[in-house]
């Protein structure tokens, strides 16, 4: 009765973002939990929606208080944070940037990054209601707090999402590939109106009325030029592994290869390929090529 009631109240909304439809008030694990600094941030979105988001920024841990005859001692706390490349991070539908912390930590102590956790509309102590259009503007207002800031506007972008969250990541990666360094995307889907069928069969009558996140599409016209990451558990019990496959096909089209790769992890499950085993040395080796040679300008 309770889901017959939210479906009536909320409708395909329920069914796509579950997560932003969690009782309030909302108590949320911070990274400070983890023995991590960070800031606590508000982003006002283009239609005035206050969104909420964990900063983590580098600091310079051999800086010392008198001048040294090693560079990096010397570097000021902004100069050495902007040596350093910034995730973007997208969470998946159900979860929230609690849940993902210790993701963020993987970037921040092992990788050396800044890493700004967005937690969209709805979600956590976000304003707002989700919908395909608010999201987007989500996503957006994101990657432009990080291109306005002092610090991290000088730093390489990489996007990482998971999931529902990795469609986020690939639409805003897509339409804004001149602002982004690298896409890392994990255990997602070619189009909700392909994946209702697999992951909700009582609703299959209705995929052809969804549209929203076509992935494959907006993939497709990702330009060669952007280094692309994709990770697959083969065991995902709600998004079939063949939906990745497909994306790394369209994402290089006519046997062309973009720099990048997808990495399949036979024993990876929905919601925990992120913990198997070579999963984050796949993600460090691509962030180090990103950041230690020469990428190819995107245009």
């Amino acid at each position: 009765m309770n889901l017959l009631y939210s479906l009536l109240c909320h409708g395909p909304k329920l069914l796509l973002y579950p997560g932003a439809f969690e009782q309030r008030p909302r108590v949320l694990l911070t990274p400070s939990q983890f023995g991590l600094p960070y800031e606590d941030v508000v982003i006002t979105t283009s239609d005035n929606v206050k969104i909420r988001a964990y900063l983590l920024v580098q600091k310079n841990i051999e800086k010392t208080a008198e001048p040294s005859n090693n560079p990096l001692e010397n570097e000021s706390e902004e100069e050495f944070a902007s040596t350093k490349p910034t995730i973007l991070m997208f969470h998946g539908n159900a979860d929230n940037i609690g849940f993902v912390i210790p993701l963020a930590e993987k970037f921040f102590v092992d990788m050396h990054c800044n890493v700004l956790m967005l937690s969209p509309r709805g979600y956590g102590l976000s304003e707002g209601r989700p919908s395909t259009k608010g999201l987007k503007l989500d996503s957006k207002a994101a990657l432009h707090y990080i291109v306005a800031h002092p610090i991290l506007a000088k730093t390489p972008i990489i996007l990482y999402g998971q999931s529902m969250g990795a469609a986020f990541a690939i639409d805003l990666g897509t339409r804004n590939h001149s602002q982004i360094r690298g896409l890392i995307v994990e255990n997602t889907f070619t189009s909700l109106r392909r994946l209702i069928p697999d992951a909700m069969p009582i609703f299959s009558l209705l995929a052809t009325f969804f549209r929203q996140w076509n992935s494959l599409k907006r993939i497709s016209e990702t330009p060669l030029s952007l280094p692309i990451l994709m990770l697959s558990g083969l065991r995902d019990e709600i998004i079939p592994a063949r939906h990745m496959k497909a994306l790394w096909d369209a994402a290089n089209p006519n046997g062309l290869q973009r720099q990048g790769r997808l990495v399949e992890f036979a024993h990876g499950h929905h919601n925990d390929t992120w913990d198997q085993p070579g999963y984050w040395e796949a993600v460090a080796q691509f962030v180090e090529e990103l950041t230690s040679s020469a990428v190819p300008t995107i245009s």
